[in-house]
């Protein structure tokens, strides 16, 4: 029997989408930022997970399909497996795709409700890799030799910030220094010249040290290789990002600046205020203008926010930030999310709201169930209006 990796693509669920198209004209103009596709930015992570849980023999008789329609399916026949990660937004598209193949087998994974599936007896649902079994030979990324691309490796889990609107466990948790190194050669065949660094604090696990080794590792074994991307806190960018940049590979820090609205930064409990962003950006500038380190700023914004007592959220502050930290050459791009409330969250992202919206739990539009007519107008032009900085 076949076995068939399937990825629902980007554009099949969002046909139309600025935001995609956007990160397409800005990583094709920012050095390192290779990209498989536009149907999907880097190489689906469950996919090399889960191919490195199959015996050798099996893993050879492998296909993988970025899956544009439903339809397209029929190709493979049903004689074959189909294994998929299913999410909030492809949830609508595997139910169909279980109802019209009844005699295809699917093995399905994700962060929805496997109830959803309760009328399909030919979906096999596993709750992680563990319980599909019990081989682990490390990533295996043979699908995608040669692909471009950002890989991703994870030196800690974990968070002990407690922002509202996070699902990511607040105890930090390092992994095994053998399990960083068997991730770090599995990358061996893809092409690529930035790895992501996926702590979601970077520089709260003791272990992010390990980055002076790791990047001559891969160097000796991908020249083409230049340094790490990593994502943290304006507070640790203010105690670490020289050191980071001096001696740790570090060439771009992803900051959670989120909004330049201190009221709105301390309702969501977030770990910095507006003058630490202002003050982590003038120290990237010290370092690339000054001091010749080759590190840049990418920002993390958000965009969606209610507003309170003082009328819509003022997005101005933020989009004049913005334009500054570009024109003075430190900021490439930043990553754009529109704000969502996902079932399991900490908090609320907002002081009241009634009711649940479907868009709620999209990260695809402005239309919650926190804003009126003033804070979806608001997010919508100071969301284009930064889209069209870069």
């Amino acid at each position: 029997m076949k076995s068939l990796c399937v990825h629902i693509g980007s554009k099949r669920v969002t046909p139309h989408d600025p935001i995609r198209d956007y990160y397409c004209r800005v990583y094709g103009k920012t050095p390192g930022y290779l990209y498989p596709s536009p149907d999907f930015f880097e190489i689906p992570t469950w996919i090399p997970a889960l191919m490195g849980r199959m015996s050798e023999a099996e893993a050879k008789g492998v296909a993988f399909q970025c899956l544009g329609s439903v339809s397209a399916l029929a190709e493979h026949g049903s004689d074959v497996v189909v294994y998929g990660s299913v999410m909030d937004t492809t949830l609508p598209i595997w139910r169909k795709l279980a109802d019209w193949y009844p005699t295809t087998t699917f093995g399905l994974g994700g962060y929805v409700d496997p109830e959803a599936f309760k009328n399909n007896p030919n979906v096999v649902w596993s709750a992680s890799l563990d319980s599909i079994s019990l081989v682990d030979r490390g990533p295996d990324y043979r699908l995608f030799r040669g692909w471009p691309c950002i890989p991703r490796l994870q030196l800690s889990s974990g968070c002990t910030h407690k922002c509202n609107f996070c699902m990511v466990p607040r105890v930090v948790t390092e992994r095994p220094l053998a399990d960083i190194v068997r991730d770090v050669d599995s990358f061996r065949g893809l092409a690529f010249e930035l790895v992501y660094i996926d702590d979601k604090t970077f520089g709260q696990a003791k272990n992010w040290t390990l980055l002076a080794k790791l990047g001559l590792r891969i160097k000796l074994y991908n020249p083409d290789f230049d340094g790490f991307v990593v994502q943290t806190t304006a507070t640790q960018v203010l105690r670490h990002a020289e050191d980071w940049a001096k001696n740790y590979w570090v060439r771009y820090i992803e900051t959670g600046v989120e909004t330049l609205d201190d009221t709105t930064l301390r309702l969501w409990r977030k770990p910095h205020t507006a003058a630490q962003c202002w003050e982590a950006a003038r120290l990237i500038r010290r370092l690339y203008d000054y001091n010749g380190y080759r590190v840049k700023w990418i920002p993390n914004l958000i965009f969606g926010i209610a507003g309170d007592e003082r009328g819509p959220h003022d997005y101005i502050p933020t989009v004049d930030a913005v334009s500054e930290w570009r024109d003075w050459g430190i900021v490439p791009f930043v990553n754009p999310y529109i704000l969502t409330q996902y079932a399991d969250a900490r908090g609320k992202v907002a002081r009241s709201y009634a009711g649940d919206k479907p868009g709620d739990s999209s990260e695809n539009t402005v239309d919650k169930s926190w804003l009126d007519y003033r804070d979806r107008e608001a997010a919508s032009e100071a969301l284009e209006t930064v889209l069209a900085m870069f």
